[in-house]
């Protein structure tokens, strides 16, 4: 229901969205579907990497991931200076780290030194998962993603 709000544009929402994004819950996918809503909420066209930003900041994983679905999902191409702050980011993660999948996911339509290291670093991942986005990113080509 909540990614339900944010693929149907539905911004009055998004403060309800963006409280909740701020309490406990022990179904953790509940997270992602939370910050993938807020992104589609927030987002002012497909170079606004501010709202992703601003969820990098809460420290929740699952919100991040979320985030980084939403920009994957409407193959969003942020500033460079959004793209340098997310890659500089996810590359103080370890190459195994969930928050990679839906980073390189988007990436396919980035370009630049700093992002082909970066996918580069994740081909080397342990996760077939990452490995494969990252392959994708560097061929820059995306995937079909079908959501339901």
């Amino acid at each position: 229901m909540i990614m339900a709000l944010g693929e149907c544009q539905f911004t009055d929402a998004v403060g309800f969205l963006e409280d909740l994004s701020k309490r406990e819950f022990e179904a953790t996918m509940v997270y992602l579907a939370l910050g993938d809503a807020i992104v589609r909420l927030r987002i002012q066209g497909p170079e606004d990497g501010a709202p992703i930003i601003k969820l990098m900041h809460s420290r929740n994983d699952m919100i991040i991931d979320g985030a980084f679905r939403a920009m994957a999902m409407v193959k969003m191409t942020p500033s460079n200076g959004e793209i340098e702050e997310m890659v500089a980011f996810a590359s103080k993660l370890p190459t195994d780290h969930q928050n990679h999948f839906w980073l390189l996911a988007a990436a396919p339509g980035w370009g630049g030194e700093l992002v082909a290291a970066y996918v580069a670093r994740c081909q080397r991942s342990r996760r077939k998962d990452i490995r494969e986005c990252a392959e994708l990113a560097a061929q820059g080509r995306y995937r079909k993603w079908y959501p339901l």
